[in-house]
């Protein structure tokens, strides 16, 4: 124990490294996305909203669930 402490305490003594400013991570979502792109997402957000209040259980959701109540968002609008 007394040498994994030693080998700690070397390590704090040590330069710190260079901090990483800027993260190079791709793109988000398209700042103007077709309206099929954004009725998907409300649909997922809204899915997400009723699991999380217990509505609905995570184990019913189906792809085409999903796609049909993104369908039926788009007609809505």
């Amino acid at each position: 124990m007394a040498r994994w402490t030693g080998r700690q305490l070397d390590h704090l003594r040590e330069p710190a490294p260079a901090i990483q400013h800027m993260l190079d991570l791709p793109a988000g979502q398209p700042q103007n996305p077709d309206p099929w792109t954004q009725a998907l997402a409300r649909a997922r957000q809204q899915i997400r909203d009723l699991i999380e209040q217990g509505e609905i259980g995570f184990e019913q959701i189906t792809d085409a669930w999903i796609l049909e109540w993104a369908a039926d968002l788009l007609d809505a609008a």
